[in-house]
This record gives structure tokens, C-alpha cells and sequence, in this order.
């Protein structure tokens, strides 16, 4: 679990260091949006689910809202059901 701010905003760095797996961050409930690519700013791109390719960096924007206790973020991993992420141990995300 990390703990951050109600009504503040994170940056949440991802690199996905898989040689062969893509996977999906998803940001569930949220507002998140895109800002940097392999550590070039992009045109931010407002989303809940963001792909990362082999070898590749994001950078995503979160607003924390100021109401709420956890809110979970996965990477899923594509095709398949594994998942991991940042998440309230206490409920069940993991």
C-alpha cells in the first residue's frame, strides 16, 4: 500500500522490464492521463488503461480525489489472468 494526500495528484512512473509481455495499467476509478512516453512529454491523453510494450516507460498523471481510502492500480498482463499492482492489502487488490 502506498499512502499519498487526499485531493492531491501522483506520478506514477511504470517501466515494464518483461522481455517477452505486455501489459495494461489500469487505473480504475481515478482520473488519470498520460503524460510521458520513454521519458518524452506527450499531448496528455486522459484514460483508465494505458498498454506498456516490452522495455517501455510511462508516466501517468492521478488525481487522488478527496473522498476514498484505496484505490487500486494492476498492470494486467495481456492475454492472460495474472495480475499485479498497488492496492489496499485489507481488500482484496493486491
Amino acid at each position: 500500500m502506498v499512502q499519498v494526500d487526499k485531493g492531491g495528484r501522483v506520478l506514477l512512473r511504470v517501466i515494464n522490464a518483461a522481455a517477452a509481455t505486455l501489459f495494461w495499467i489500469d487505473s480504475g476509478t481515478l482520473a488519470s492521463r498520460l503524460v510521458s512516453v520513454d521519458g518524452e512529454p506527450v499531448q496528455p491523453l486522459p484514460g483508465d488503461r494505458f498498454g506498456v510494450a516490452m522495455g517501455q516507460r510511462l508516466e501517468i498523471e492521478l488525481d487522488v480525489p478527496g473522498e476514498g481510502v484505496a484505490f487500486p492500480i494492476l498492470a494486467l498482463r495481456e492475454g492472460a489472468r495474472e495480475r499485479t499492482g498497488l492496492g489496499d492489502p485489507r481488500s482484496g487488490h493486491r
